[in-house]
């Protein structure tokens, strides 16, 4: 079989058709033939064909055909069928995600970006992308080669709160150990994930105070007290000051009821980010004002604030 000699324009790439008899050339880029028969073609292909007729082709591969269709003036038809880019959508990203309402050119860069990931050289940064992401069709092929990645896969799908995905590569026999749990708890508290997080913890994830941590971070009061309520006790620590960071005033006075004293991060946090609110239930909390916090407040009425409690 001898492969079709044309160089396509906007890739730079060889076409991959098969040469017709006698020519270096396909049937779509044989010089000899005008375009009219082309055009024709697609012009009477009715637009429920092309579906079917697309999911024979990998991402690579319809990569390559797109720029070739779009030099076919009748092609512009399918840049708004909505049906053609969901059923490509199912067909070779994600069985489990809605397809994305895009045009054509979006649809594209979509595509694109993901060929970029599968080209990485590293596989972690590529696995955990296409989980977080919920691209379970492109994900589950590159998990067959070895269940060393499993773990990298749980935590984006933990991370993208995508608990189908996660019992799903249960089913298909992902065995983590707690480890694998625990770093996926932390990146699905850190997001917010409660389903996730109960299904991580009814697992065997028991990394309670990073959890608390990351639920604080978070700003989800409900996965705070299930933390708690599973055993974390390490108030003052990491969740204290991302509750700060993150201005989440109703976790802060749930610590500190707690008795979390660690004012010191928390209070530097409170007044880079000018909350005024918190300085001040921090300072009645028994936070003590320093002359260095001065050096961190960027507006007068956070220094008139500190100013009035520097002893």
């Amino acid at each position: 079989m001898v492969q079709c000699a044309y160089i396509i324009e906007k890739t730079g790439k060889r076409c991959k058709r098969q040469a017709e008899s006698g020519s270096k050339y396909c049937w779509q880029h044989n010089p000899s033939k005008e375009n009219i028969g082309k055009d024709l073609y697609f012009s009477l292909l009715p637009l429920d064909l092309f579906s079917p007729l697309f999911s024979y082709f990998s991402n690579e591969e319809l990569l390559d055909i797109f720029p070739e269709l779009q030099e076919i003036h009748d092609f512009n038809r399918l840049i708004s069928y909505g049906r053609l880019w969901k059923d490509l959508w199912h067909h070779n990203i994600s069985s489990i995600i809605i397809s994305p309402v895009n045009t054509y050119e979006e649809y594209k860069n979509i595509f694109e970006n993901i060929k970029k990931k599968l080209q990485e050289r590293y596989t972690v940064p590529k696995i955990y992308y296409l989980a977080k992401h919920g691209y379970d069709i492109l994900l589950y092929p590159l998990l067959t080669k070895t269940n060393q990645w499993y773990g990298s896969a749980l935590r984006g799908a933990a991370y993208g709160g995508h608990l189908s995905l996660i019992k799903d590569m249960l089913k298909k026999g992902t065995n983590p150990d707690i480890f694998s749990l625990n770093s996926a708890l932390k990146a699905a508290a850190t997001k917010g994930h409660m389903d996730v997080v109960k299904f991580l913890l009814d697992l065997g994830a028991n990394n309670y105070n990073e959890g608390l941590s990351r639920a604080a971070f978070s700003g989800n009061m409900d996965m705070v007290k299930l933390m708690l309520e599973k055993g974390a006790t390490e108030y003052g620590g990491d969740a204290l000051v991302n509750a700060a960071r993150r201005h989440h005033m109703d976790i802060v006075r749930l610590l500190l009821d707690l008795g979390a004293t660690n004012y010191n991060s928390p209070m530097i946090e409170a007044i880079l980010a000018n909350h005024l609110d918190l300085v001040e239930l921090l300072i009645s909390r028994g936070a003590s004002v320093h002359y260095m916090y001065l050096s961190f407040a960027k507006t007068k009425e956070m220094r008139d604030l500190l100013n009035a409690y520097i002893k």
